[in-house]
């Protein structure tokens, strides 16, 4: 059987990686021994393909997750160049979502918890407990951006996995375009000089922190419904009842989300209905 490409070494070291790196940060001509990004895009969309597959493929029913289907890409150029610029003194070798995998899920808060725990034990079981750690991004501190991310050093390289939530994808989703329109500086707390721009970003952050307390809430009545032992059987049905309730109201959230996302869209597009 073939080594995965996640547990693979590539054919360059990070001496020549550390020089790519630097090379596109100041825009000079990379020295000789220095892959070519191509390359190295390459290397990491199999790898990055790699990892999603291996996820993919496991019983996470345990969890109550029928399927975890998810998307895997490489860092373009564009805006590995930003972060590179950004944080200057970081190296190539060591931006953490060169290699990216995101998973969106039908999951309340708790599950995504013992979901990041158990991709964190998978992980660390190939390539060790010290390779691998979750940061936990639901604390509203990231400009409105919620997820919890597994970070993972393979022999391959680094990998992200986000896994997401449903309203959290889609909020996400919505504010990545928004960032495309008004200037992607806003996903790193700047905000625009436009007083309009300024108005739109400020909504989507505060939408951010009401989705954040819905979740909450519906997380509380998920848990004490479908998993604690103390609640009498009269009371779980209510509290049941009212879960359900509160997923209806979930799903007409989430299609008002993926409608700001659609407008969005065909704004970036150029697009939009008069």
């Amino acid at each position: 059987m073939s080594t995965p490409s996640r547990l693979e070494s590539p054919t360059w070291s990070q001496n020549d990686l550390r020089a790519l790196g630097k090379a596109l940060r100041d825009g000079t001509v990379p020295p000789g021994k220095a892959p070519e990004y191509e390359d190295v895009l390459v290397w990491y969309l199999d790898f990055a393909g790699d990892v999603l597959q291996h996820l993919e493929s496991l019983d996470w029913s345990p969890l109550g997750l029928t399927a975890a289907p998810g998307t895997s890409r490489p860092k373009t150029i564009g805006t590995l160049i930003e972060k590179l610029q950004r944080n200057h003194s970081t190296p190539l070798q060591n931006v953490g979502d060169l290699a990216g995998v995101r998973i969106d899920a039908d999951m309340i808060l708790s599950v995504q918890t013992a979901f990041a725990d158990s991709v964190k034990e998978i992980i660390g079981d190939e390539v060790g407990d010290e390779n691998v750690f979750v940061k936990d991004l639901r604390d509203g501190e990231h400009s409105g951006y919620r997820a919890v991310h597994v970070l993972a050093k393979y022999p391959a390289g680094r990998c992200e996995i986000q896994l997401r939530t449903r309203l959290q994808s889609a909020w996400a989703n919505a504010y990545e375009l928004l960032a495309m329109i008004v200037g992607r500086g806003i996903r790193y707390g700047e905000l625009p000089e436009e007083a309009s721009a300024r108005k739109l970003v400020d909504s989507m952050q505060e939408q951010s922190q009401q989705l954040a307390k819905f979740e909450a809430h519906v997380d509380t009545l998920g848990h004490l419904s479908q998993f604690s032992e103390s609640v009498e059987d009269a009371t779980r049905e209510i509290l049941k009842s009212k879960y359900n309730d509160n997923k209806k109201t979930e799903e007409s959230i989430l299609q008002a989300l993926k409608e700001t996302e659609r407008i969005l869209l065909s704004m970036v597009k150029g697009d939009r209905d008069d």
